[in-house]
């Protein structure tokens, strides 16, 4: 999937999604998270470690 057709499917603009892939922000909002988790058909126990990760890496 291109990060185009990510945007399209998640409703993420492709400059969040190229931002988050190329670590350019420290946080992505939890919104953008979950939008682009539903849309990757990620289980929610992944996306939980997922938060986890993001936000301890964010301290």
């Amino acid at each position: 999937m291109t990060q185009e057709e990510l945007a399209e499917v998640s409703e993420v603009s492709v400059r969040t999604i190229r931002a988050i892939e190329n670590q350019d922000r420290q946080a992505p909002r939890s919104s953008s998270i979950r939008q682009l988790c539903a849309a990757l058909d990620i289980p929610a126990d992944e996306e939980m470690r997922m938060f986890e990760q993001i936000y301890a890496d964010g301290e």
